[in-house]
């Protein structure tokens, strides 16, 4: 949970390294600060490092996206832009989260309090119609965009009965 885990900046900043195709890119508030006239008066060089292969990242970034569509996250789905993401929530019903992406942000909402209040009648798909409120507004700025598949990937069906090739 929050109160001896992860923050919600760091979760967010981890699941970004699956968009950018396995580069995790440091937080950073702002990126460039300008004046009237165009002038840059402060830019920010966030550290990036390379995390994992992009392959990786994005048979990550697949799989998330199935759990928006067609898995236990369907209320994340956004209108203006592709998605994936994860839900959240601790055993005791404490914390419910959804750790989500577009092709070009990262969002991450947790729902709990810092002295472990139990949340009565809550689930974590509270938490994917913030993301989906706050990320349809965010993506509406943008041309909508699709993940890029990065490799070669083969898609088979398996019959949930055998287990084998169907």
């Amino acid at each position: 949970g929050f109160t001896n885990g992860i923050s919600p900046l760091e979760m967010c900043s981890a699941y970004s390294t699956f968009g950018n195709y396995g580069e995790h890119i440091d937080a950073v508030c702002y990126t460039t600060v300008t004046n009237k006239k165009g002038d840059v008066i402060i830019s920010s060089d966030p550290n990036v490092t390379k995390v994992y292969d992009e392959e990786v990242a994005s048979l990550v970034v697949d799989v998330l996206h199935s759990v928006v569509f067609g898995g236990g996250a369907s209320k994340a789905q956004i209108k203006s832009q592709d998605c994936a993401g994860k839900t959240g929530t601790t055993s005791d019903n404490y914390d419910l989260w959804f750790c989500g992406l577009t092709p070009k942000y990262s969002a991450t909402v947790w729902i709990g309090s810092d002295t472990n209040l139990y949340i009565n009648g809550s689930s974590s798909s509270n938490a994917t119609k913030v993301f989906k409120l706050v990320m349809e507004e965010v993506g509406k700025l943008d041309e909508k965009q699709l993940f890029e598949k990065k490799g070669e990937f083969v898609t088979v069906s398996i019959d949930s009965r055998t287990g084998l090739l169907s």
